[in-house]
């Protein structure tokens, strides 16, 4: 004879498809998470692509400083530049042996009043002016998209307060150099003035 088998528990079928739901929700959040990540790296790499912009910039401003510094440190430039040496002619590169751009270094009168404000040295109209010369990086041959400019202005002539007792006077230039790269928010603007001694 046989022997009767027990019944088989009866499952609640409520929780079906609660696995499921946990499931989904689950990856609704690890979805949320992953694409929050994706934004934040995203913008972290635009501004570190910024920062990088602005330094090139900046370093390619200074190095057209220190260019025009040199330039005017050179004894080229105060023999044979028509600013030092009216007669010096405008062949005086030629002429005398001299370096074409110390000699050829274009120099404007500085302008006076409100045109020495910082704006005027930031705006467009500056920059647009005749005597704005470009520059050109010395390891740049590949072409890395900064547009590097300078200006040279004839601030004045004064006596050698340093020395006193010479019979030199000293003459005080202005360089303002700019550069900017490929986005327009990667621009730098830098300043000094330069004193050359007579």
């Amino acid at each position: 004879m046989s022997m009767p088998r027990p019944a088989a528990p009866v499952v609640n079928r409520r929780q079906d498809g609660f696995i499921l739901v946990t499931s989904l929700v689950f990856l609704v959040v690890l979805t949320l998470l992953a694409v929050s990540a994706i934004n934040s790296s995203t913008l972290q790499e635009r501004m570190a692509t910024n920062q990088r912009e602005k330094s090139r910039a900046l370093d390619a401003a200074d190095s057209a400083l220190r260019h025009v510094e040199t330039l005017l440190a050179s004894t080229d430039f105060r023999q044979c530049n028509p600013v030092m040496s009216p007669t010096a002619g405008t062949n005086a590169a030629a002429n005398n042996g001299c370096n074409a751009s110390a000699s050829g270094l274009t120099v404007i009168p500085a302008g006076s009043g409100a045109s020495n404000s910082t704006s005027y040295y930031l705006s467009d109209q500056f920059w647009s002016q005749a005597g704005v010369s470009s520059y050109q990086l010395p390891a740049d041959a590949s072409g890395s998209g900064l547009n590097v400019q300078y200006v040279v202005e004839y601030v004045r002539e004064q006596a050698n307060d340093l020395n006193p007792g010479s019979a030199g006077a000293v003459i005080l230039f202005r360089i303002t150099a700019r550069a900017h790269g490929r986005s327009p928010a990667s621009r730098a603007v830098v300043q000094s003035v330069y004193q050359v001694t007579t």
